[in-house]
């Protein structure tokens, strides 16, 4: 065990990714007072109960008892030093939070990637009480406790943009280098060389690998993308000189062997692309063609890659709507874009205590979308604050009229009811009606026979299609339907002649209720989605074609999304 140094140092880091844990392990090994805070409340509950670890290439397991989900509780503890390690794209946001609580004593240093960030930290702190540090180790989130840190290329380096933050920075080094983390100190103006360095690394490569979802062993692995590497280097090494960095002897030729060496990492802004959140393409990349610009270089290359990452960006922080429909058994999710394409669609179990499933669900769709108004249907729509509440038939018939704008019947089999909706070109509601046995019929029905019976729900289509008996479950009743399949099993009824027997019994339900068949006819809802050959049976009932909404689980969902965006509107 490492002896911890008398360092009184009180830090609060921001941010519990890569950096920030990495950071914070090693502070806390080495004997400083560390606050880690980060908005995510699941990371930050791991974090505080399981520690944080890191594997690979340093490994390490570290108590952090000190945690809080906001900037504003940082406010409770006499800090001497904040470090912010979030991505560049949030760092106003947190300088703005930061202010806040400021009491004029406190020191702030940026532990990011990109050029120029200390600026906008100093324009709030002044130059007196900021600081820059370079990274020079990276890694991924195993999960949500643990770094898998891929590399360390010593050393980090740590600089004060004035003479009066250097205690402070003389502390940080003394820490990380008791703990093995090598830090070296050097001024603001040594700093920005590092900055540079750096920065023209990961502009080299992270775009590209964004672009092509490659990761940088496969970029580099490629002749002509290696050229583009090197282009890119050889741009922002103009320009670099330009704003009078020092760019080592041999940097260019010991750039390309390092990231050639750089092995199936897949850099932070390729990992942005695939959650489809905002990258540092702007702080990277961006920054050489504004320098670029400055100086009246040429920056294609960058300039190309800042473009198409833009683009990448656009596609996914556009508009977008929400529709969540909160079944009895399930929970749908469907996302549209401003056209009504849908675009995602997902399902859950609905969960009575266990809300975890279904926030992580909506983490992941926030990532991904800009969600600008959010519709929840279903029968647990009042348990969440939407910005619209609709019924499943509003919701149903909208989402249908979307792929079917014309005069019909929807038949919308859920988890507890039927529904026979007549709907409009429009998709407004016209007429319905709804079953009035308990669950009938429904999704229940099917899912409590089958178990009575033995059968596997994925397989029970199959099976029906194979019998030729025309039995049926006389009763509605579910307890007495289960006794009816007891006494099919014990008269050895054969398997598949029993999952068709639970079909007609359903269409027999459905053919007692006011179903219009002189206008087309569309099965929507969960158990047509898992049970198809209900429509073959319903359209030999009826004697005219019943077609299958596509996606029919999603039906309500795709809807509520739908109105949505005209609420919007």
């Amino acid at each position: 065990m490492t002896q911890k140094l008398n360092n009184p140092l009180r830090v609060g880091i921001i941010g519990a990714g890569p950096v920030g844990l990495t950071l914070s392990a090693h502070l806390i090994e080495s004997g400083a007072f560390v606050v880690l805070c980060d908005i995510d409340e699941q990371k930050i509950d791991k974090i505080k109960k399981a520690g944080i670890k890191l594997s690979h290439t340093i490994q390490k397991e570290i108590n952090a008892d000190q945690v809080c989900y906001s900037i504003n509780e940082l406010e409770d503890y006499p800090l001497d030093l904040v470090i912010i390690s979030i991505k560049t794209t949030a760092l106003q946001i947190v300088i703005n939070q930061l202010s806040k609580i400021d009491d004029g004593k406190m020191f702030v240093m940026c532990a990011q990637n990109g050029i120029d960030n200390e600026l906008i930290a100093a324009e709030a702190f002044g130059k007196e009480r900021t600081l820059r540090m370079v990274i020079n180790y990276a890694g991924g989130m195993e999960n949500l406790n643990t770094v898998n840190v891929t590399f360390f290329n010593p050393p980090n380096y740590v600089a004060p943009l004035a003479k009066s933050g250097e205690s402070v920075a003389k502390s940080i080094a003394d820490l990380l280098n008791h703990v093995n983390l090598k830090t070296d100190i050097c001024n603001a103006a040594e700093i920005q060389n590092h900055v540079w360095e750096k920065a023209i690394l990961n502009a080299a490569l992270s775009g590209l690998c964004a672009i092509s979802h490659r990761t940088m062993k496969e970029v580099m692995s490629f002749p002509e993308t290696v050229d583009m590497v090197t282009g890119i280097i050889d741009e922002s090494i103009q320009v670099a000189k330009k704003e009078n960095i020092e760019i080592k002897d041999g940097f260019r030729q010991a750039s390309i062997e390092y990231l050639t060496k750089a092995g199936n990492h897949k850099p932070s802004m390729l990992i942005d692309i695939e959650n489809g959140v905002k990258t540092e393409i702007d702080q990277l990349n961006g920054k050489i063609v504004e320098y670029g610009k400055k100086f009246g270089i040429d920056t294609p290359l960058n300039q190309g890659v800042t473009a198409l990452i833009h683009l990448h960006e656009k596609k996914k922080m556009g508009v977008y709507f929400l529709g969540i429909d909160l079944g009895s058994s399930y929970t749908k999710f469907a996302v549209t874009d401003d056209s009504g394409g849908l675009v995602l669609n997902n399902v859950i179990p609905t969960l009575s205590r266990n809300k975890g499933m279904f926030r992580d669900q909506l983490t992941k769709i926030n990532k991904q979308f800009s969600i600008k108004q959010i519709c929840t249907t279903g029968y647990g729509r009042d348990t969440f604050d939407g910005d619209l509440k609709k019924t499943e038939l509003i919701c149903a018939s909208a989402g249908v009229s979307a792929l079917f704008p014309e005069h019909k019947c929807i038949i919308d089999i859920g988890g507890e009811d039927i529904k026979i909706i007549e709907s409009g070109p429009d998709g407004k509601v016209i007429n319905f009606y709804m079953n009035d046995k308990c669950s009938a019929g429904t999704g229940t029905f099917i899912t409590e026979i089958a178990d009575k019976a033995e059968l596997e729900i994925g397989e029970m289509s199959d099976l029906a299609k194979l019998s030729s008996g025309s039995s049926i479950i006389n009763s509605f009743c579910t307890v007495f339907a289960k006794s009816e399949i007891l006494g099919w099993k014990f008269n050895n009824i054969p398997i598949e002649e029993i999952a068709k027997g639970i079909y007609l019994s359903i269409v027999t339900r459905i053919r007692k209720l006011p179903v219009k068949t002189h206008i087309p006819i569309i099965l929507c809802g969960g158990v047509i989605a898992f049970h198809p050959y209900l429509q073959e049976l319903l359209s030999e009932e009826f004697d005219v074609n019943v077609s299958i909404a596509p996606n029919p689980q999603y039906m309500v969902a795709l809807g509520a999304s739908i109105l949505a965006m005209k609420n919007e509107a």
